[in-house]
């Protein structure tokens, strides 16, 4: 019993040593992802850049690199210009409640 117990110790510790480095390095790589979403955009070609899918990434990319103004206008964009659709809403949400906060 005594080397479970000595086993779980160890394990705890791994996983709290995971749970830290999660948290301390989130933000560099949630910044890197976005910015690789923000590339592959520009690498596009124009009929892939317009599809919707790809138009709600685009916004949410560029809130996420902190860009949530422009995120709002190439969402709303979209919305005006094709029929309104609940993940194109619900990103738009998520941009105007991170520039609130």
């Amino acid at each position: 019993m005594k080397c479970l117990k000595i086993q779980w110790s160890k394990l705890t510790l791994i996983i709290i040593e995971i749970i830290v480095c999660y948290f301390f390095f989130y933000p560099f790589i949630k910044l890197i992802i976005y910015d690789l979403m923000l590339q592959c955009y520009d690498e596009m070609n124009k009929p892939l850049q317009q599809t919707q899918m790809v138009q709600e990434q685009l916004g949410f990319g560029l809130n996420g690199v902190g860009q949530g103004e422009k995120a709002i206008a190439v969402l709303e964009t979209f919305i005006k210009d094709h029929d309104k659709d609940p993940e194109t809403n619900s990103i738009l949400g998520r941009v105007h409640k991170d520039l609130w906060q």
